[in-house]
C-alpha cells in the first residue's frame, strides 16, 4: 500500500507548473493588453489635440489630380482637389505648399495691399484638420472670359 501512495503523490514542481504557468501567462497577456490600450489612448488624444500654424503665402492656384490602380480585374480611380501656393519663408525664399481643398475654407477679407496667409490646425500626429485661407478682396475668380481678342 505504501507503493500506491507514493505513486499518487503530486510533486511541488507539478503543482507549481500547473498553477504558476497559467497565472504567468495571464499576467503577460494582461500587461500586453494594458500597454496596447494605453498606446491607442495616447494616439486618440494626439489626434484630437491641435495647434494652429500661420503661414504667409503667395501665388495660389486650384488643381485636381486623378490617380488610379488596376489589379486582377479590380480597380479604383481617385480624384484629389487641392490649392497650390508658395509658403514665404523667413529668409525670403519660397516653398511649394499643397492644401487639401476639402479641408480649406477661403475668406476674402484682406485689403489689396495685405499679404495672403493660411491658418492651419494640425494635430500632434502631423495631420491637417482644418485650413482657413485668407486672401485680398475680389481675389476669387468666378467668371471666365473665353472669347479670343
Amino acid at each position: 500500500m505504501t507503493k500506491k501512495n507514493e505513486k499518487d503523490k503530486i510533486s511541488v514542481g507539478e503543482v507549481l507548473g500547473e498553477i504558476l504557468l497559467p497565472v504567468c501567462g495571464l499576467a503577460l497577456i494582461g500587461a500586453l493588453v494594458w500597454i496596447a490600450v494605453g498606446f491607442f489612448n495616447d494616439l486618440s488624444k494626439a489626434s484630437k489635440e491641435t495647434t494652429e500654424q500661420t503661414i504667409t503665402i503667395k501665388s495660389i492656384s486650384y488643381q485636381t489630380e486623378t490617380s488610379g490602380s488596376f489589379a486582377l480585374g479590380f480597380g479604383s480611380i481617385d480624384n484629389a482637389e487641392y490649392y497650390v501656393c508658395y509658403e514665404v519663408l523667413e529668409d525670403g525664399g519660397v516653398k511649394l505648399l499643397k492644401l487639401d481643398a476639402s479641408k480649406t475654407t477661403i475668406y476674402e477679407t484682406l485689403e489689396k495691399d495685405e499679404s495672403a496667409y493660411v491658418n492651419m490646425e494640425v494635430n500632434k500626429l502631423g495631420e491637417t484638420k482644418n485650413i482657413n485661407l485668407y486672401v485680398p478682396k475680389d481675389t476669387i475668380q468666378t467668371q471666365y472670359d473665353l472669347t479670343v481678342k
